[in-house]
């Protein structure tokens, strides 16, 4: 890796400048510690202490996978690493609670109505025992009778137009207006959508090197989406870190999965042979991406605009880099420097014109409301709110 060669796109370089929150310098501290652990080198414990750090600040976007020259994968070789010294070290109580609640999100969603009271409280008492800030106070609740499709009604025919509809745990357990907002604009559209059961993917497992665990949780996600296949309706994902796991870190796990598309994927194919709805007036909005999407999967963007387009909407797809959430990189205290820094430096012009703004990923959607005050909608938000202020010729 040349340093030229990082200076484009790892986020914590860029906030930090500092080399030893690169791809290079984190290639470099991981090829020392392995070469250290191999030989049983006397200075073992002191290059983990060193590496620590500065895998903690790597957000996990994978622009280093997708735009380096050697596509050096940092948040891979993190996993690896954190499996193998979590052997030999206890994990740090706030990795526990994170792995738990990943683990018991199905049971949680369940009891969401029972515990919807009391969740504030309980938000509280975890971000005080992570050293976190700013974590989701409400659990999604609501959403319309009958829209969960269970793994027992997939064994017979769904009707004509069905979407299935995927997710991980973080968007079901507290983003109900996503969930509202991509159900209407699928409905709007003429489609018949229905959220899978949800089962956790494993993506925190993964994060964490908890690899074993991730298997576990990415075998039982695997069944029941292959299940969900075999009745010939779509799948389709429409939280971008979600979808690009199961792209990626899925195949590199050798865990078979069937066709799962992101939403302007599908719509874009199918706005190829079916004439969608026109506005009656003129419509523009901007549209920022999740910049896992953006590097994983350069064409989202175009395809986002194809969409709007063949819907009568003009979309601008300005550039940006990572907005600093990261998941739970910018919930975290020790991070906040650096997630304000990022939001800064790209994101918050374009969240805070005037102009309407619509965000792809559930956690910049987070960090746009809690650092420049102003909620932004999800694409399918716009679609729907436009079909039912009738704005639109049918």
């Amino acid at each position: 890796l040349s340093y030229a060669a990082t200076t484009p796109m790892c986020p914590s370089f860029k906030a930090s400048a500092d080399l030893r929150h690169s791809p290079k310098g984190r290639a470099d501290a991981l090829r020392g510690w392995h070469v250290a652990r191999t030989a049983h080198a006397p200075d073992l414990a002191r290059r983990e202490a060193d590496l620590l750090p500065v895998l903690d600040t790597c957000l996990g976007c994978k622009a280093c996978a997708s735009s380096c020259p050697v596509q050096v994968d940092i948040p891979a070789m993190r996993s690896a690493f954190y499996a193998d010294y979590f052997k030999h070290h206890a994990r740090p109580v706030a990795d526990r609670l994170v792995l738990a609640a990943e683990r018991l999100s199905p049971l949680i969603r369940r009891m969401a109505p029972l515990l919807a009271p009391f969740w504030p409280l309980a938000a509280r008492l975890g971000e005080r025992l992570t050293g976190s800030l700013d974590m989701p106070a409400r659990l999604a609740t609501g959403l319309p009778k009958g829209i969960w499709l269970r793994a027992a009604d997939l064994d017979g025919p769904l009707p004509q137009g069905t979407v299935i509809l995927v997710q991980d745990w973080f968007t079901a357990l507290f983003d109900a207006e996503v969930q509202r907002d991509v159900i209407a604009g699928f409905a709007a559209l003429g489609y018949r959508p229905r959220l899978l059961e949800m089962r956790p993917a494993g993506k925190a497992a993964h994060t964490a090197g908890d690899l074993e665990g991730f298997r576990r949780m990415a075998t039982v996600l695997a069944d029941l989406l292959n299940r969900a296949a075999a009745t010939g309706a779509p799948l389709v994902a429409f939280e971008p870190a979600f979808g690009m796991m199961l792209r990626q870190e899925y195949a590199k796990a050798g865990i078979a999965l069937p066709p799962v598309q992101m939403v302007q994927e599908f719509l874009a194919a199918e706005a190829r042979t079916r004439a969608f709805p026109k506005p009656r007036t003129t419509v523009s909005a901007k549209l920022l991406s999740h910049c896992t999407e953006t590097t994983a999967a350069p064409q989202s963007e175009r395809q986002w605009a194809e969409v709007f387009a063949a819907l009568g909407v003009t979309l601008e797809t300005p550039a940006t880099g990572c907005c600093g959430m990261a998941g739970l990189f910018g919930h975290q205290k020790r991070h906040q420097p650096v997630s304000r820094r990022l939001f800064d430096l790209s994101w918050r012009k374009h969240v805070e014109a005037e102009m309407p703004v619509l965000v792809t990923g559930f956690s910049c959607r987070c960090q746009s409301e809690r650092l420049a005050g102003k909620p932004v909608r999800h694409p399918m938000g716009m679609i729907a709110d436009l079909f039912r202020d009738g704005h639109w010729i049918v």
